[in-house]
Parts: structure tokens; sequence; C-alpha cells
């Protein structure tokens, strides 16, 4: 008897929760739904805050090796036969486009070290930049001509070894 009489006490609870359940769905579910859209977002955005700065270093990486090979190809370049560099100043400006991009990205510095190194490398190729003949096409186009003197590139390279230091 006592045992019919405990299941129907706790039956009577369960119908009476069940019951009651709408009028706290009613007053409470908008709040639970509001609360849980909330924190999914938050969610989602902590992870694609984290999936771009992975994406950041890993592009910020991948232009620093590229900018780091052409300016090794700088430092190499020489002259043809007919007394043409075998490197625009296109070229040149592109890959201190790069090392200016990477430095305005770069969050470790060890990155950003590296490229202050390869910008002053850069300088120091341009220093050091040929001579043309005086009747080489080098000298009529302007695709050759350097920005600065040379004087003013080892001025710069000195100025960003130092920063490096």
């Amino acid at each position: 008897m006592k045992a019919e009489h405990r299941h129907e006490l706790k039956t009577n609870d369960l119908s009476k929760a069940l019951i009651t359940s709408g009028d706290y769905m009613r007053e409470y579910g908008g709040r639970v739904i509001l609360a849980l859209v909330v924190v999914v977002m938050v969610v989602f955005l902590i992870n694609s805050r984290i999936k771009h700065g992975r994406e950041t270093a890993l592009r910020v990486k991948s232009d620093l090796a590229y900018a780091q090979a052409q300016v090794e190809q700088i430092s190499a370049f020489g002259l043809d036969r007919l007394g043409v560099p075998s490197v625009s100043v296109t070229q040149i400006e592109d890959v201190r486009g790069t090392l200016r991009r990477i430095q305005d990205d770069a969050s470790d510095d060890k990155i950003l070290a590296q490229a202050i190194n390869a910008e002053a490398d850069l300088n120091w190729a341009l220093a050091n930049y040929p001579e043309f003949a005086p009747n080489s096409p080098a000298t009529t186009r302007s695709a050759y001509k350097l920005e600065k003197d040379r004087s003013a590139y080892l001025k710069d390279a000195a100025d960003l070894y130092a920063m490096v230091i």
C-alpha cells in the first residue's frame, strides 16, 4: 500500500511539473533562447577570430619567404651584355611593398625583425646597384632608374639594421 501511495505521489508531481512547464516556457522561453543564441554567436566570433589570426600568420610567413627570396635575387642582379640590369625598379618596389605589408600585419616580433632585416638587405643591394655605361639602354629607361641616391639607400640600410639590433 505504501509503495502504491508513493507511486501515486510521484505521478502527481510529474503531472504537475508537465502542466506548469508550459507556463515556464511562456515566461522564460524567450530569455533562454536569447541566451543560447548569444552563446552560439560568441563561440562563432571567437572561433572566426582565431581562424583569421592563424590564416594571417601563415600568409605573413609565406609572404616573408617570398620577399626574402626576391631580395636574394635582387642582391645577385647583374647587367646583361647590353648593359641592362636583370631587375627593374617595379620589381624592387613590389618587394618593398610586400615587406611593408608584412611589417604592418606581423604580430610576432621574430617575423617583424626578419621583415625589417630583409628590407635592410634590399636597401643594401640598392646601394650597390651597378653603374650603367653611358651608352647603355638602361640610362634612358625610367624602369631601371632608382628613386634615391646610393648613399641614401646605404643610410636607410644602416638605420634598419640598427632597428633590428
